[in-house]
């Protein structure tokens, strides 16, 4: 990608024209065609067809966005509810970008476990907020795990990836924890699954099992059934 801003130029155009631009994004709240470059972020597109380089954004725009969006989190102004939605979207968009381009380096395995974090902060702080029909717009724990999920398997890849050459990362025993404890109990549609712990951990390396975060998951895991 050679887009150096965290929205191309483009889609910013095409958003105003739509009236799509997130009270996040803008100069002026009153104003939804107020965009603004400093503050507009990607969106996520649900098809991709010949993506032009100019639409995809460097790694340096991704680190910027994903700075940004963090950053957004501890807004004074807003609560954690009313970002969650906008950064749940635009965490999609970087991944997006990532695979785009074939990003498996330290950059993406480290933006993928930012990612992972925030799922698992926002089914934390959200859990009582769920989506209903008198409330559509409430939390919704399915598709949140959902994208923890897609996000925890592209991670496992990447983590074998380094393994198989050599260079193992420091962090993979936290993510495989997550694995396990995500089984604790149902989210959503998504029931327990117990062969998924069991198939997961017979792939794991040595280091990797005996580590003190799976064993301390695996010990909760234990427990809890």
């Amino acid at each position: 990608g050679t887009c150096e801003d965290m929205c191309p130029e483009a889609e910013r155009e095409q958003r105003v024209v739509q009236n799509d631009v997130s009270m996040f994004e803008r100069t002026d709240l009153a104003d939804s065609h107020a965009i603004s470059a400093a503050l507009a972020v990607k969106k996520f597109a649900r098809t991709v067809d010949n993506a032009r380089p100019e639409d995809v954004r460097t790694v340096g725009a991704l680190q910027r966005s994903m700075d940004h969006l963090c950053n957004l989190l501890d807004a004074p102004n807003f609560t954690f509810a009313q970002v969650h939605k906008f950064v749940w979207d635009r965490l999609r968009s970087i991944r997006q970008d990532l695979t785009l381009q074939h990003l498996s380096n330290t950059f993406s395995v480290h933006r993928h476990e930012e990612m992972v974090r925030f799922h698992i902060i926002a089914e934390h702080i959200l859990c009582e907020e769920v989506a209903t029909i008198q409330d559509p717009d409430g939390f919704n724990s399915h598709l949140n795990v959902e994208q923890l999920n897609k996000c925890l398997v592209s991670l496992f890849h990447m983590y074998d990836k380094f393994a198989e050459r050599g260079c193992p990362i420091p962090s993979e025993p936290e993510m495989r924890a997550y694995m396990i404890l995500l089984q604790l109990d149902r989210h959503g549609n998504y029931d327990r699954n117990t062969q998924q712990v069991i198939d997961g951990l017979k792939g794991l390396r040595p280091q990797v099992l005996r580590s003190r975060e799976v064993q301390f998951a695996l010990e909760v895991y234990g427990v809890y059934q």
